[in-house]
């Protein structure tokens, strides 16, 4: 057996053992455990407030209640099947604390259980001791999570983080003065409850201190046992029992001595670069009442490494003297060095500075006037006051400097984009020259035919045909020069303009094509300036795309979709006609709804489409639409001005 036992009533003595519950009985050890209310593996037992014992052990329902003859076992809500008990206390509430092995602690009364977990604050799931107070306050030991108080509904925790010793924490016993004794897997230790609360009071606080003793204090060995119940025990004399892995402790609270003398604190050099920079220590008597000023010490400029050596006279356990030190005019906070005595600075700027350290002994009483060592960090001379405020003639002359530069450049940018917005009006100048000269050799066109009309000698059905040629030709050239005078109108130079003239002729156009036209646009167009060639290339090959599908796609309906997103110019032109085939997408000369492809005049209608596109760097795409019909896509890129 194991060696944990539990006495109830007097003379009666229960062992919970690897292999089982047994009741020792006429110097004879029996049996208990069933399988079934009471299983093969007890590890802990506990004796309630009402009477009977309460038995925690792995899976069958995890909890048996055993009073007289009677077992009950009891399954906890929301466990696993496999719950793993191996602590529990009643608190003055009346609830029924389980702390488990990887499964967090639970809290339990009359069926109803509440679950805490890492979320609620545990530094781990494996809870090995547990502790009740008076006031409600339960304190909660865990396997590598450290020590955890829950206090009105809050779970505070305590690590090796914040000052414990070690976080395995096996036992909590508590003696006369308000301290609490761990057990642990580093010795034991022991913690005033004053210093808990107010470091629960101010999160980020100073580190708690703990007194730790070990084997040359007489523990047999710093490891202490845990992981079932009972493993500690405070006897009726007030002695403290810790079970190690190489015996029992016994502690007596009241005759550990306590260390009241005050450690003398010593910095004992300063190397820099590894250069030594003391030939004396500075030792501060707390008790001193006339003490000499620190030294000064000069860093020579480059030295980028400094290291403190520092050291306290404590002769009742040297090991435990712990440090907090910091350098004054880079710190303003002490930092914790717990036992190291040696600390590294690297590249310390220019300027005065003041190490100070102070030290505490192992009961915890601080040296409140600490150490001190001046030191000067000399600078290099481009590191001197005069240097650096020349450096910073000089930036600001060369800021000034770069400031002139971009101002010329943005005046000679402007400069050239003055003068490429006149070759700009140039350029349409000519363009609308030129356009005007063949529409004028149109116009001379309609001269001739409306000559040939007038022939009375020409029968009238000639004289008819010729008439309506007029007015066709006449209403092309109507809008033609409608057209050219929209693209050489530098008013008409945006995106939105565009839209609108675009919509307006698709809509006109598929009217008199008997075809109806839907339109999507966005809410609102962003301001968008086009180039003259980009408007010219963009609405001819758009005015293509309406064209090839009132001529070749025997549609109904023409929708046409524009968008504008993240730069990016999308029109979109579908029909609800026949389609395209014989891959009509994949062979550019083969005109929408062409089944044949064998029309010489629309060959080159896709060609020129995609040439255009490409001109201005955008993109025709042509592909099947929906029931079947025909898409053309127009993707072009426009920045936003």
């Amino acid at each position: 057996m194991s060696g944990r036992w539990f006495r109830i009533p007097p003379g009666t003595i229960w062992a919970v053992t690897w292999g089982g519950l047994f009741k020792l009985e006429t110097n004879q050890f029996l049996k208990v455990s069933d399988g079934r209310e009471i299983g093969g593996v007890v590890l802990a037992i506990y004796e309630s407030r009402a009477g009977g014992l309460w038995l925690g052990q792995q899976a069958l329902g995890a909890l048996t209640r055993l009073r007289a003859d009677e077992k009950t076992a009891t399954r906890i809500p929301g466990a696993s099947v496999s719950l793993d008990v191996r602590v529990m206390v009643e608190d003055s509430a009346g609830y029924l604390w389980i702390g488990s092995q990887d499964e967090g602690l639970y809290r339990w009364q009359n069926g109803h259980c509440v679950h805490f977990g890492k979320a609620d604050g545990l530094g781990s799931l494996s809870i090995w001791s547990l502790r009740a107070d008076a006031d409600g306050t339960v304190w909660i030991g865990t396997c590598g999570g450290g020590l955890s108080r829950w206090r009105r509904g809050k779970i505070t925790t305590w690590t090796t983080k914040h000052g414990l010793v070690n976080d395995v924490i096996c036992q909590i016993l508590e003696d006369d003065h308000g301290n609490l004794w761990l057990g642990s897997y580093g010795g034991v230790f022991r913690i005033n409850r004053v210093e808990l609360e107010l470091s629960a009071r101010r999160e980020g606080g100073p580190a708690i201190h703990c007194i730790g003793y070990g084997k040359a204090d007489g523990l047999p060995s710093i490891e202490c046992q845990g992981g079932f119940q009972p493993s500690g025990l405070r006897s009726r004399d007030g002695r403290l029992c810790f079970p190690t892995i190489k015996g029992l402790a016994v502690v007596q609270p009241d005759q550990v001595a306590s260390n009241s003398v005050t450690p003398l604190v010593i910095v004992e050099d300063l190397v820099a670069d590894g250069r030594s920079q003391m030939s004396v220590v500075t030792m501060t008597d707390p008790k001193a009442t006339n003490r000499a000023p620190p030294p000064v010490l000069r860093i020579l400029p480059g030295e980028k490494n400094l290291e403190f050596r520092y050291t306290a006279t404590s002769l009742t356990a040297p090991e435990k003297v712990r440090f907090k030190y910091r350098l004054a005019g880079l710190e303003s906070d002490w930092l914790d060095a717990g036992a190291k005595r040696t600390i590294t600075y690297s590249r310390v700027p220019p300027g005065d500075y003041a190490f100070q350290v102070t030290a505490c002994n192992n009961d915890g009483v601080w040296n409140t006037t600490g150490a001190t060592c001046a030191v000067i960090v000399l600078p290099h001379f481009w590191q001197t006051k005069g240097l650096l405020i020349a450096s910073a003639l000089a930036a600001l002359a060369g800021a000034a400097g770069l400031a002139n530069f971009v101002a010329a450049r943005r005046m000679r940018y402007r400069l050239e984009r003055v003068e490429r917005e006149r070759a700009v009006e140039r350029e349409r100048r000519r363009i609308a020259q030129d356009m005007h000269d063949d529409l004028g050799s149109h116009l001379t066109e309609i001269a001739l035919l409306s000559e040939f009309a007038q022939n009375t000698e020409s029968p009238p059905e000639a004289v008819r045909a010729d008439a309506h040629k007029i007015m066709i030709k006449a209403r092309a050239l109507t809008a033609s020069l409608d057209e050219i005078v929209w693209a050489v109108d530098p008013a008409n130079d945006s995106l939105e303009s565009f839209v609108t003239y675009a919509c307006s002729f698709a809509e006109n156009y598929l009217r008199i094509a008997r075809m109806a036209c839907r339109l999507e646009l966005p809410d609102q167009l962003p301001h968008v300036v086009l180039l003259t060639e980009v408007r010219h290339n963009l609405f001819l090959t758009f005015k293509e795309a309406l064209n090839n599908a009132v001529k070749h796609s025997r549609a109904s309906e023409v929708r046409i979709h524009i968008t504008h997103v993240a730069g990016v110019f999308t029109v979109t032109i579908r029909d609800n006609g026949i389609g395209l085939a014989n891959g009509a997408e994949l062979n550019p000369q083969v005109a929408p709804g062409d089944s044949t492809g064998d029309l010489p005049g629309q060959r080159t209608g896709l060609v020129n489409m995609r040439e255009r596109m490409a001109a201005i760097h955008g993109r025709c795409e042509v592909g099947s639409g929906s029931n079947p019909g025909t898409s053309v896509k127009l993707t072009v890129a426009l920045s936003v001005k």
